[in-house]
């Protein structure tokens, strides 16, 4: 088990006004000269750097960028002072595989400026007044963008050869950019306006996507998921947005009114002024009312808690980075991880391919919206608990909504929790896949169980080779039961036995 921590910066300076959680007893040292912030604190970001540990890089009014130990917090390890600017009102550092190697930050006076981690200057840029309010550097690292007054977004080489260097200039809704902000892929830019409207652009070939209005007053903050678009804005409202929807022309909208939306929270007292996701679950907002509220996105409608630690506006909020080495979860398919994604990657004979598994199950608390996240889908798997009746029984439910958005998309029926000795849904009972003609595994998620095979069989229907086979074990968690092997086989025995019998006449006749 490990610790979940998060960082807030803060409108009321003192010698450490980045609010920190100890992480350690020991007793911190404290370098000389160094001090806290001496103005309000702006912008927090928390990575971790190549060398390994990890690194807390706060930025504010004071018009200093500091560089801070997370486990001594008693004053930054090295403050960074850039020439001539004023206020720091932007802040980004690059979350390479390798570690975080430089940081970008963007001033009040629109002077964006490249630093090492170890505080060497690397890079300067001037633009026109206002022109600069916020910046996101892409996940490659190759390149930022940057959106201010002039209501456009450029894109600029981060670089250390050619830092600045224009790439690209584009157009948004609205007259001023407040947020701009790359989605975790890359593959998404949006960008955030005065007049509540999110614009997003293809990344890679800097069209637009879309452009709506998310909110009735400017928007201070958004956050992607791998799934979602968060936005926090000063109608003291969050509210989420379904990434497949706002790329598809066909995406439904939700009971706002808005297309995509799936959900809107509120509780706060004063302007939503940052919000940050932690993952695909654990989302973050902070407010001018000083507050910060913990919101759990596969049920978001109330905070799982309000921390009221500042009295000041909480400006920025930063996540620690993941723990080393953990690798994604991968026994979630059954009904219990709301809309979390997992990417899962085997290795083949013909390459490598990766399966974005979305869990759809639990939609229903966004107001049914599942078929936001059927679209473009370019295969299913069908989930029932051997356990459970009225899961099989959903069953035709499900593969209706799949057929009518996906269409003609390879489907794997699956019955989990074969490990559990007292099943519910007997073996020959389960006809469903015979009448649509869907392959059909019996699995189990926490045994591992069969757990390749629906992927295999999915796998070699999307490349159309049936000697497709997998070279390499993907990274599973380790199994948390063991299964009867005589039971499996006795399974398998009647599973084929199943095969040959005819149909019955009416469904689930011998449940």
């Amino acid at each position: 088990m490990s610790a979940t921590y998060i960082l807030s910066a803060v409108s009321e300076p003192s010698p450490s006004s980045s609010t920190l959680p100890p992480r350690t007893t020991s007793t911190p040292s404290t370098p000389a000269g160094e001090q806290g912030h001496s103005d309000a604190v702006w912008c927090a970001k928390w990575a971790r750097a190549a060398s390994g540990d990890e690194v807390v890089v706060t930025a504010g009014a004071d018009h200093t960028v500091k560089i801070w130990n997370p486990t001594q917090t008693s004053a930054p390890t090295r403050t960074i002072r850039p020439p001539k600017s004023l206020g720091i009102v932007g802040l980004d550092v690059d979350q390479a595989e390798t570690g975080a190697s430089f940081l970008v930050a963007s001033s009040l006076d629109s002077v964006i400026t490249r630093w090492s981690i170890e505080g060497e200057s690397e890079g300067r840029v001037e633009l026109g007044p206002a022109a600069s309010w916020d910046v996101s550097l892409h996940p490659g690292a190759e390149h930022f963008a940057t959106a201010g007054g002039e209501g456009k977004v450029k894109v600029m080489s981060s670089a250390k050869a050619t830092f600045g260097q224009e790439l690209a200039a584009l157009e948004a809704t609205g007259k001023f950019g407040m947020a701009v902000e790359y989605s975790r892929g890359g593959n998404l830019l949006a960008v955030s306006s005065d007049t509540g409207y999110v614009t997003l652009f293809d990344a890679e070939t800097g069209s637009l996507v879309s452009s709506f209005p998310a909110h009735s007053a400017p928007i201070r903050s958004m956050s992607f998921t791998s799934n979602l678009l968060i936005t926090g804005s000063d109608d003291k409202r969050i509210n989420v947005f379904d990434l497949r929807a706002l790329t598809s022309h066909s995406g439904a909208s939700g009971g706002g009114g808005r297309r995509g939306q799936v959900a809107s929270m509120g509780g706060h007292e004063g302007w939503v002024v940052t919000v940050g996701a932690r993952n695909d679950r654990l989302l973050a907002s902070g407010s001018s009312d000083g507050t910060i509220k913990l919101f759990d996105l596969s049920s978001p409608s109330t905070a799982l808690s309000t921390l009221r630690d500042h009295t000041g506006d909480v400006w920025s909020l930063a996540w620690a980075p993941e723990p080393v080495g953990l690798a994604p979860a991968v026994e979630g398919l059954g009904a219990t991880l709301g809309v979390e994604v997992h990417p899962l990657t085997f290795h083949t004979n013909f390459g490598t391919i990766c399966f974005n598994v979305w869990d759809t199950a639990g939609q229903e608390k966004f107001g049914g919206l599942r078929d936001g996240y059927y679209i473009q889908g370019q295969c299913g798997i069908i989930m029932f608990d051997v356990t459970s009746k009225i899961t099989y029984k959903n069953v035709p439910n499900w593969h209706r909504d799949l057929e009518r958005v996906c269409e003609n998309i390879p489907i794997v029926l699956c019955g989990n929790k074969v490990d559990v000795k007292e099943r519910k849904v007997k073996t020959g009972a389960v006809t469903f896949h015979r009448k649509k003609n869907l392959q059909y595994f019996e699995i189990s998620a926490k045994s591992n169980y069969n757990f390749e095979r629906p992927f295999l069989w999915l796998a070699r229907k999307l490349v159309g080779n049936a000697n497709l086979e997998f070279v390499a074990a993907p990274a599973l968690a380790p199994p948390e039961v063991q299964v009867d092997a005589a039971l499996m086989q006795q399974y398998a025995k009647e599973l084929e036995a199943a095969q040959a019998a005819p149909l019955p006449e009416e469904d689930d006749a011998d449940l």
